[in-house]
């Protein structure tokens, strides 16, 4: 583990950053409680800083919808990937997303009607061009129904297994793509891409900003691919606060 102070000092100046961030076990908790509390206007203030400190190259990779991020970051309009990297809207208001095939949506709502019956704790999310399967960490029958997922949907669908949701999105998409596509894109073209995350989706984009010239940062646990790791989300924004005062 790194506090945070450290870490903020490793981060690249302003104006060669690229931050990109994800959402639940990342900037708030991975509980159903969590989700329902959201951000504070203090945390919503202190993002809009460091969006406008980078000259807006902050941007979102999460498995939620563009929508509920909109929702949630309100009044901020940030770049976001949603559905683990498959629907993307860039800075400048571009947004490429997803649609299920009439053959595809009922392959889901089988997945919907096998799961209500089986597991019937977990929550269903409908997504553009997706689905994901909430429960909470820790819960015993997660790796059942995973596997039920994986073999109903046959390979139609990347199936991915994070610490409270299965995510059926597009094969071939992750948040490793968005984060290459972000950096093709202004204002995140020719900087340092930085990804903070928690989970196994985002360990492509740890890869990806590996590659690219830049690194990873961890919440809550460690992670390959990963120059740092923070012990949790109170210690990112404690992070990014630090950063502030730095460049004040």
């Amino acid at each position: 583990m790194y506090d945070p102070r450290s870490i903020a000092s490793a981060l690249p100046p302003p104006d060669r950053l690229a931050l990109f961030l994800d959402v639940d076990g990342t900037l708030i908790g991975a509980t159903h409680d969590d989700r329902e509390a959201g951000l504070t206007p203090d945390q919503i203030g202190q993002l809009k800083a460091v969006q406008d400190l980078t000259g807006g190259a902050v941007a979102i990779l999460t498995g939620r919808t563009i929508e509920a991020v909109d929702a949630l970051f309100a009044p901020l309009q940030l770049p976001v990937a949603g559905l683990q990297g498959a629907d993307r809207r860039f800075a400048d208001g571009r947004r490429i997303m997803p649609v299920l095939t009439a053959d595809e949506r009922r392959l889901f709502e089988k997945v919907v009607e096998e799961t209500q019956a089986g597991f019937p704790t977990v929550e269903i999310e409908w997504k553009p061009g997706g689905l994901t399967l909430v429960y909470s960490e820790g819960d015993r029958f997660v790796a059942d129904l995973f596997h039920a997922v994986r073999a109903r949907i046959d390979g139609a669908f990347a199936v991915v297994l994070g610490r409270v949701a299965i995510d059926i999105v597009p094969k071939d998409t992750n948040k490793g793509h968005a984060l290459t596509a972000f950096l093709q894109s202004e204002p995140f073209a020719g900087r340092v891409p930085v990804h903070v995350g928690d989970d196994v989706p985002d360990e492509p984009a740890f890869a990806a900003a590996r590659r690219l010239g830049g690194f990873g940062i961890s919440v809550h646990r460690p992670a390959v691919d990963v120059a740092y790791v923070l012990p949790g989300q109170d210690d990112a924004w404690a992070m990014l606060n630090i950063y502030l005062e730095m460049h004040e």
